[in-house]
């Protein structure tokens, strides 16, 4: 799979999120992470890069570690 580009993994999470009223989502292979918002409605023609908010490789990890951690909402640990 690759995160970035392929649209039935981003769709089946957005779809899944929206429906759940969940604001966010996380998709990764551990290789690559995407943050979607998901509030808006996914469309199944919708390409991967739609409602996606922040994309990183597994180098990027350590540098923007606190980017993706600032972008989740909720309580925190």
């Amino acid at each position: 799979m690759a995160v970035r580009t392929d649209v039935g993994p981003a769709y089946q999470l957005r779809r899944y999120a929206w429906s759940a009223k969940l604001p966010l989502s996380i998709l990764t292979d551990f290789e690559e992470l995407s943050v979607y918002d998901c509030l808006r409605r996914p469309k199944p023609t919708d390409n991967a890069s739609v409602g996606c908010v922040s994309y990183v490789t597994f180098e990027q990890y350590p540098e923007k570690l606190g980017e993706i951690y600032g972008s989740l909402p909720g309580k925190r640990c």
